[in-house]
């Protein structure tokens, strides 16, 4: 949805997009955001009302904590893959599920559990959210 600056500066300039996509496929429900993605709330709020479960962001750097927020603050998983040749994956709860670096090429393993999810219960004088 969001180049990053100087991505602008390209010939030709890179185009921004223009909706956030979720695609059903046969493990579930996928979302797709990249690199300077992550400074935008707005693209993973989309991406949670749109029902995604699982979120793969490739990008440039591995930033932060930011993932792991959107993680806890959506309740889905996000699986990275960085040019600085590391994975990081976040459970629904903004748990750090694994994290692997490499010199090298990194190829990371993990079995995710997509039927895990956070219910909220709301009643008249609170809510309360289980996972």
């Amino acid at each position: 949805m969001f180049p990053y600056w100087s991505e602008y500066d390209l010939h030709p300039p890179v185009e921004p997009g223009r909706q956030v996509k979720v695609f059903q496929t046969d493990f579930g429900r996928l979302g797709l955001a990249i690199c300077f993605d992550v400074n935008f709330p707005e693209v993973w709020q989309e991406m949670a009302d749109q029902g995604a479960e699982l979120v793969v962001w490739p990008s440039a750097y591995s930033a932060g904590t930011s993932l792991q927020a959107h993680a806890l603050n959506h309740h889905f998983y996000i699986v990275t893959s960085t040019l600085t040749r590391d994975c990081l994956v976040y459970d629904v709860t903004g748990e750090e599920l694994l994290y692997e670096k490499s010199d090298d090429l990194n190829v990371s393993r993990i079995t995710l559990d997509l039927d895990r999810a956070c219910i909220t219960k709301i009643s008249t004088s609170r809510s309360a959210t289980s996972c």
